[in-house]
């Protein structure tokens, strides 16, 4: 956001990720009226990068052995970037609500995926140290080096989960050719 960034956590071992947290990034300075900031938001972009332990260079399945020497320890590489609108919440404003929504992750110009998010930009007063709902950082917490802190997902925005179970029935297969 501007000349500012965060990082969140690494997910590790999945190709379906779920963060379940906040990246706050304080006193961000914004010259501008209320109604202006509110007509015109911000672009903030997210950025999602692949943290495996090891990698292919080549890319090439062509044998073991080939792979083998091919392989790159601990280089991320950059899926994609999305770009999203903040939600603007002023202090006198009890009526706004930050709502999930899904961006698409473009990596040059071609789409590669989708992300989950809801993000904010939240009007604070200076000196204020509440952070609301947002309560205390994770235990875990990491603080960089522009002091964004990682705190837990509100409830409010986490959506209800249903189990649902799926049944397959076959009845068999008729005058099946090879």
């Amino acid at each position: 956001f501007g000349p500012r960034s965060a990082v969140s956590h690494t997910i590790k071992a999945t190709v379906t990720p779920q963060w379940k947290e906040t990246v706050v990034i304080p006193a961000i300075e914004r010259y501008r009226t209320k109604s202006r900031i509110q007509e015109n938001q911000p672009n903030i972009i997210l950025e999602l990068w692949d943290d495996d332990d090891f990698k292919s260079k080549s890319g090439e399945t062509e044998g073991i052995a080939k792979l083998a020497t091919d392989i790159v320890k601990n280089n991320d590489e950059l899926i994609g970037r999305a770009v999203v609108k903040p939600n603007v919440v002023l202090r006198d404003d009890t009526n706004s609500v930050t709502k999930l929504r899904t961006y698409p992750v473009y990596d040059r110009h071609v789409q590669v995926g989708e992300i989950t998010a809801a993000v904010e930009l939240v009007e604070v007063i200076e000196g204020d140290n509440d952070m609301g709902e947002y309560g205390q950082p994770d235990e875990d917490a990491q603080q960089t080096n522009n002091e964004a802190m990682i705190y837990k997902i509100p409830q409010r925005l986490l959506p209800s989960m249903q189990t649902y179970t799926m049944e397959v029935l076959f009845w068999g297969l008729r005058d099946v050719q090879r």
